[in-house]
């Protein structure tokens, strides 16, 4: 609306056809993914530049009443970047709590959320050139909303076809 004051707008999706503003509000909806096929496991893999071992991760998904949690352990270049994430889930992975240390150029970073009753509430801290710095989180929680390190968890559980989509 900011911008019809300036000049005339026109929203259009990446293939050329009209939006409305109403259109770029997120919407929340059930994934497409069949829950039944978490299992427990482990899962490691190595970053490697011009042949040389810079990194790596380990994500360990184990079962808990209830729901899931899913470990990542995440080391790159030596230390430069460490960090160790909880993630405890309900059965359909929605987040329940989120806890991650992070060491980064020596800097201790923390994230510290609950998710309940639609909302996360916590503490994040970020790296800034003058230490870290510490917010706030309350936020609102659609239904649906998957934390960002439960990624790896969920992309095997879509139903990968030739034609499928995902939004």
């Amino acid at each position: 609306d900011k911008l019809r004051a300036i000049a005339p707008v026109s929203i259009v999706s990446v293939e050329g056809d009209p939006m409305t503003a109403s259109d770029l509000t997120p919407r929340a909806m059930g994934l497409a993914v069949d829950f039944s096929k978490i299992t427990a496991r482990r899962d490691s893999f190595v970053v490697m530049v011009q042949g040389n071992a810079l990194g790596g991760a380990e994500v360990a998904v184990e079962t808990r009443e209830g729901g899931w949690v899913i470990r990542e352990s995440t080391n790159i270049m030596n230390g430069m970047i460490d960090q160790k994430t909880t993630l405890e889930t309900d059965r359909s992975l929605a987040p329940t709590k989120l806890v991650q240390n992070t060491s980064m150029q020596g800097q201790a970073l923390k994230t510290d959320i609950t998710f309940a009753d639609g909302r996360a509430k916590g503490t994040a801290m970020t790296a800034s050139q003058t230490g870290p710095k510490t917010i706030a989180v309350d936020a609102e929680l659609p239904v649906g909303t998957l934390d960002s390190d439960a990624l790896q968890t969920v992309l095997p559980l879509f139903r990968w076809q030739a034609d499928a989509t995902f939004t």
